[in-house]
C-alpha cells in the first residue's frame, strides 16, 4: 500500500497536490494553503484547499472501516474511488458529541478497488451561532486518520459444482479400482499352479 497527499476541487482528486504526513497522532496533509493546528500538527482538513489522502493497492481490497481522531461529531469526509477517484458518498466523521474522540466509522461491504480516498467536506451548518445568529452557514472540517480496516478480495473462491463432480468421480475411481482388486484375487485363488 502506498499513500499519497493531495486536493479536492469540484467532487475530483488531484493526486500529489499536498503532502501526506504521518505522525503518530495520526495521518495528516499539508496542502499549499494550509497552517498548522494549534499544537504544530498538521490534519486533513477543508480550510483553504478541501485536503485528500490517497490509497494505493496493489490488489483488489474491501475497505471496510476508518479510523479517525481530532474530529468533531460535525465533520464530514468525502470517499472516493477507482482509478479515477470517483465520488460516492460523504459520511460523518464522529458520531460522538466532543472533540478529540477516536471513532470508527464502519462501511458497507460496497467500495472494493486498488485505489481510494478520503478527502475534508465543507457542509452546510444550520442553527443559531453567537456570531452569525439564527441560519445557515458553511463550516470546515477537519480530522486525522490513524487507522483503516479492509480485506484482500483478490482470492479466487473454488466453485462447488466442479469440486462436487471431481469428489463423485473420485468416489467411482475408487470404487471401479476396488472391484478391479477383488476381480484380480478371484483370479490368483482360482488359477493353478
Amino acid at each position: 500500500m502506498s499513500v499519497q497527499g493531495g486536493t479536492e476541487s469540484g467532487g475530483q482528486i488531484a493526486a500529489g497536490t499536498a503532502n501526506a504526513i504521518q505522525s503518530p497522532r495520526g495521518l495528516s496533509v499539508q496542502s499549499a494553503d494550509d497552517s498548522p493546528y494549534e499544537d504544530g500538527t498538521w490534519q486533513i482538513d477543508s480550510y483553504g484547499a478541501n485536503d485528500a489522502v490517497i490509497f494505493q493497492f496493489d490488489r483488489a481490497v474491501r475497505l471496510e472501516s476508518i479510523t479517525f481522531a481530532m474530529g468533531d461529531w460535525w465533520d464530514r469526509f468525502g470517499l472516493y474511488l477507482g482509478d479515477d477517484l470517483t465520488y460516492q458518498r460523504d459520511f460523518k466523521v464522529d458520531d460522538l458529541s466532543g472533540f478529540d474522540w477516536v471513532s470508527t466509522i464502519l462501511l458497507d461491504a460496497g467500495y472494493l478497488g486498488t485505489r481510494f480516498a478520503i478527502g475534508a467536506s465543507e457542509y452546510q451548518a444550520c442553527g443559531y451561532s453567537i456570531v452569525q445568529g439564527h441560519g445557515c452557514w458553511s463550516e470546515n472540517s477537519a480530522f486525522r486518520i490513524t487507522g483503516i480496516t479492509f480485506s484482500d478480495v483478490s482470492l479466487e473462491a473454488v466453485p462447488l459444482p466442479p469440486a462436487g463432480a471431481a469428489l463423485g468421480a473420485g468416489i467411482l475411481a475408487l470404487g471401479w479400482m476396488s472391484r478391479r482388486r477383488r476381480a484380480q484375487s478371484v483370479n490368483i485363488e482360482g488359477s493353478e499352479l
